[in-house]
């Protein structure tokens, strides 16, 4: 997932979905009238055609902004697993010998009031329980509800639930080791580009040849694991000749249509569309009823 960036960018990505004007995000700390809120701006350029958001369990900060956001005011569908949840401001105060203390001072929350914060009691367990916790695609039953623009079920608890959860397979450990040890960008990368184009029409033979490879290069081989692990390795095989000839927009396109996420988003684009649809309708009503008023 896309662990974040700067809030300006976050506040600029959204706004390219959202009217102007209308909240991306804000801040608040304990103390009243500390609340700044954060709007979409004006001057940007505008897209309208049905959203799909893709998030997961390491999609955090920035990017929880711009999934919160379009979420709450219905703009599009989040799919994948509850995102990360960290979603705190601080503010640096100078001290002596140019050293500083950051303090959290404020929180971030989604449009309608969603801490995106993740609750922990420590350091290590808030960053370590992330990657050990049972897959957890969706918010658990007794997470807080909140509602949209329209009025659909969103939840808090920290991170952003999806609206169409996703469970995606963990990643077999002996891969960890393979991409830590280069293996496939050293398998793949002495190839001529007849020895790969022969490879990409073979898979059989090409993980046939890798095992084998495996065998006399690396110091103690894990074969069972890569045997049982065989579609995983691969379809990284598959990725690595895709980028050696072809760069790395080839070999995500090869990663992505293997990915249950990207399969279920692309399923979930007609009820994008109706939902859009349903914001539209929404956003009419609420200025024909601004306009009586006047």
């Amino acid at each position: 997932g896309n662990p974040g960036g700067l809030l300006d960018q976050a506040i600029s990505v959204a706004s390219r979905f959202l009217e102007p004007n209308e909240l991306v995000v804000y801040t608040e700390g304990r103390l009243p009238g500390t609340r700044q809120d954060y709007d979409a701006l004006r001057d940007v350029p505008r897209v309208d055609w049905p959203v799909v958001v893709l998030i997961n369990r390491g999609s955090a900060s920035a990017s929880e902004i711009v999934s919160g956001a379009i979420q709450d005011h219905d703009r599009g569908l989040v799919v994948g697993e509850t995102s990360f949840g960290k979603g705190l401001v601080q503010s640096v105060y100078p001290l002596s010998e140019n050293t500083g203390l950051a303090l959290t001072t404020q929180k971030y929350y989604t449009p309608v009031g969603r801490s995106i914060q993740r609750p922990y009691d420590n350091e290590e367990e808030y960053y370590y329980d992330n990657y050990t916790r049972e897959v957890a695609p969706k918010a658990p039953e007794d997470a807080p509800v909140y509602y949209t623009d329209t009025g659909r079920k969103v939840y808090g608890g920290g991170g952003i639930a999806p609206d169409v959860p996703v469970e995606i397979p963990e990643e077999p450990k002996v891969m960890r080791r393979l991409v830590r040890e280069s293996a496939f960008t050293r398998f793949v990368s002495p190839l001529t580009d007849e020895q790969r184009l022969a490879y990409r029409k073979a898979s059989k033979k090409l993980f046939d040849d890798f095992v084998a490879w495996l065998a006399r290069e690396v110091e103690d081989p894990p074969l069972d694991e890569v045997e049982q692990a065989s579609e995983r390795v691969g379809l990284y095989l598959r990725a690595e000749l895709a980028l050696a000839t072809g760069g790395m927009e080839e070999r995500d396109r090869i990663l992505t249509e293997e990915s249950p996420v990207v399969a279920q988003a692309l399923e979930s684009f007609p009820k994008a569309e109706q939902l859009l649809a349903t914001r539209r309708s929404h956003k009419n009503s609420q200025r024909a009823s601004a306009n009586k008023r006047r």
